[in-house]
């Protein structure tokens, strides 16, 4: 179980018309600052590092860095799971309202 901060893998065991697997808490947002209302994940990409960019579905606040729903932040994680801990980056990864998006959410992150 959890929240709408909360991001989940799946790992399959049997993939096709019978898909089967089990899921885990891969990141558990309310460990890290994330938790009212409008801090809702609602878009993720993981890069090959492991740095996980966020988008949430309104305004959030978190340690060290605070933004909008057209935003993408970044917290580096020193542990995942329910016992998520690390540090999110000072400066928006993607600064929506710089260019203009103050009016729409980003719903996707994806990495080169």
């Amino acid at each position: 179980s959890g929240a709408d901060e909360d991001i989940f893998e799946f790992t399959p065991s049997s993939l096709g018309a019978a898909t089967a697997g089990s899921w885990s808490m891969y990141f558990d947002g309310g460990d890290v600052g994330l938790g009212s209302t409008s801090e809702d994940v609602d878009a993720v990409a993981v890069a090959p590092s492991g740095a996980i960019y966020l988008s949430t579905g309104g305004g959030f606040a978190v340690p060290g860095i605070s933004g909008a729903d057209e935003d993408v932040f970044v917290f580096t994680p020193s542990s995942l799971g329910t016992a998520t801990s690390g540090t999110y980056a000072p400066l928006p990864f993607f600064d929506g309202s710089a260019l203009g998006l103050t009016a729409n959410n980003v719903a996707d992150i994806d990495l080169p």
